[in-house]
């Protein structure tokens, strides 16, 4: 409950269903649909956003291609990471409850600022940033 109140104070937020989401998860987020991915617009960026069950990493980096996405941003194997794919910045926030590999339990902050973007990969159990990109 108390990382789902966290959660529900965001101004912007976007959400994805995955493979493990239960109607319970949806109700105390206050997400009215499930869906498995989400083309963004934030002025000049366009983003594609997915969990990377389904549709699955491969046919996500085509999908994002096609939407003329920079910016895929996806989960499902609950490992951190950043990465680059020809002009595709692809980014993984990792997990909040079954990180894998050694990853903190974490979430992704995106700031749009004027001219730039600020990713933030924040471990929630000490609220410290762990990496930092800026676009």
């Amino acid at each position: 409950m108390e990382l789902s109140n966290l959660l529900n104070n965001f101004k912007k937020r976007t959400f994805i269903t995955g493979n493990c989401d239960s109607p319970i998860d949806l109700k105390l987020l206050n997400i009215p649909e499930p869906t498995p991915y989400v083309v963004e617009n934030y002025g000049s960026y366009n983003f594609f956003f997915t969990h990377g069950w389904d549709p699955n990493l491969e046919d996500s980096i085509s999908l994002a291609k096609k939407y003329k996405c920079q910016y895929l941003i996806h989960g499902h194997t609950h490992i951190s990471k950043y990465e680059k794919h020809d002009d595709l910045i692809i980014i993984n926030p990792g997990s909040v409850s079954i990180p894998k590999e050694n990853t903190p339990h974490s979430i992704l902050i995106i700031d749009m600022l004027k001219n730039n973007i600020d990713f933030k990969f924040i471990n929630i159990i000490n609220g410290k940033i762990y990496n930092h990109i800026y676009y």
